[in-house]
């Protein structure tokens, strides 16, 4: 693992990881705390202690432990769950940090016999942690996303699928003509109806009688699109680092529409909802801390919007009456702008309400 996540994990076992933002830091530089006044929120730094140190060395074993890897193997396996997975701080202090251990599982996928199958219960069952998470790091999703579309891309192949259902359908006639022909002599119509129906089930990737058939690729792609919207309804950034925010989140955009090259999603409907996610997240960060953002942050953002293409826009809305996401996101940092302003001058204002008027 990367030495400076490894060292940055340390701040959320301590007391103060509820109160600290997320963002690269070592125990050796001040961290972030939220502090709630009457009208406002605002960032205090707290100053590195001997404290801090010392409860580095009490979790280091557990966080080791979190780090750690699992390997292809029963006693691996049991040995990950059974002692971090199912440890009480793996979901909320671990995970939103690190995601590694999806793609460690994930990349086992090619040692199995089913891989769509596999890669579909390692979705599910992460997809429970993820739950419990509350918050998932912006950076390590970007980071885990590039990976994630290398390691399963492979397994999205329409033409491998399409012959795997020939081979079956050719391989069912082929036993009705040859073992099951005095059978089909002797009652045509039931034999045909239950041959029908199993070359439908075939055609239509709903069967599922065969222990060698792998899951249908459609399945996967539904438990893909929910893992990505999980993780995308839980994003969060630093307020600290708002210059590599808008960059994450064009990185981000990028690499689902790359899932839609590669057929990981299933259609552009998809990609918009994940589009829209992504959005309605940098909504709500700059709901919570706009005040605490410059005023060059929005003004940059919007300039470029305006003047250079983005893929965000690039799947339309379904009715021209519905708001669109420039719209959106240009009323968001129009607003996020004047809240700079007045935050200047010791003025404070609600959040930001989303607009109602039609695009």
């Amino acid at each position: 693992m990367n030495k400076l996540k490894f060292i940055y994990i340390f701040t959320i076992f301590s007391p103060l990881y509820l109160s600290t933002l997320v963002g690269k830091i070592t125990p050796s530089q001040p961290t972030l705390q939220i502090k709630d006044t009457q009208n406002s929120r605002q960032i205090q730094q707290i100053e590195p202690n001997n404290t801090n140190a010392n409860l580095f060395e009490q979790n280091r074993d557990l966080i080791l432990k979190f780090t750690k890897q699992p390997h292809f193997t029963k006693s691996s396996i049991k040995c990950f769950f059974r002692h971090t997975f199912n440890n009480p701080y793996y979901a909320d202090r671990y995970l939103p940090f690190d995601l590694s251990h999806i793609l460690t599982f994930s990349g086992f996928a090619s040692q199995t016999v089913k891989p769509r199958e596999y890669l579909f219960n390692v979705i599910s069952i992460f997809e429970q942690k993820l739950f419990f998470s509350g918050f998932i790091n912006g950076y390590e999703f970007e980071e885990f996303l590039k990976n994630y579309i290398l390691l399963i891309s492979q397994y999205f192949n329409q033409k491998t699928e399409k012959e795997e259902r020939i081979n079956q359908i050719k391989e069912k006639l082929y036993t009705l003509l040859c073992n099951d022909f005095d059978k089909l002599k002797a009652n045509p119509e039931k034999i045909l109806n239950e041959t029908a129906i199993s070359i439908d089930l075939i055609a239509t990737n709903t069967s599922m009688t065969q222990d060698d058939i792998d899951l249908p690729i459609s399945r996967l792609q539904d438990a893909v699109l929910g893992l990505f919207k999980i993780c995308l309804s839980d994003l969060i950034w630093s307020p600290v680092d708002h210059i590599k925010i808008w960059k994450s989140i064009k990185s981000i955009s990028s690499m689902l529409e790359e899932c839609l090259q590669k057929q990981i999603l299933i259609d552009s409907h998809n990609l918009n909802q994940l589009f829209w996610c992504l959005i309605a997240r940098f909504s709500y960060f700059i709901a919570l801390w706009g005040n605490n953002l410059p005023e060059s942050f929005y003004t940059d953002i919007i300039d470029e919007i305006n003047s250079k293409p983005c893929n965000l826009w690039n799947i339309k809305e379904n009715d021209p009456l519905l708001l669109s996401k420039f719209r959106h996101l240009n009323y968001i940092l129009n607003q996020g702008t004047l809240r700079s302003k007045l935050h200047l001058n010791k003025v404070n204002l609600l959040p930001v309400q989303q607009d109602k008027s039609s695009s």
